[in-house]
């Protein structure tokens, strides 16, 4: 964190728009993020499916797809 407020007042002493850095800032954080999201979810939600669909019927097993976001939502609790 106080790298992130150093590396801020310093882009923003040496004439950068406080606005423009936010946008930068987004942009970044995005284009690193967005293949961890896409892959993980992509891959509980298949292994999910796959499993379910070995072990019991395929009704169950796309029901079973429909669980991730409370199963999600618990862990999170869980975890703080």
């Amino acid at each position: 964190m106080k790298r992130m407020a150093l590396l801020s007042k310093e882009a923003i002493s040496k004439g950068m728009s406080p606005y423009v850095f936010v946008v930068y800032r987004q942009i970044f954080a995005s284009l690193a993020l967005s293949p961890f999201a896409y892959f993980d979810r992509l891959t509980a939600s298949s292994n999910l499916y796959y499993v379910a669909i070995n072990y019991t019927t395929a009704t169950f097993a796309a029901a079973s797809t429909n669980t991730i976001p409370s199963i999600t939502f618990i862990m999170a609790v869980f975890i703080g």
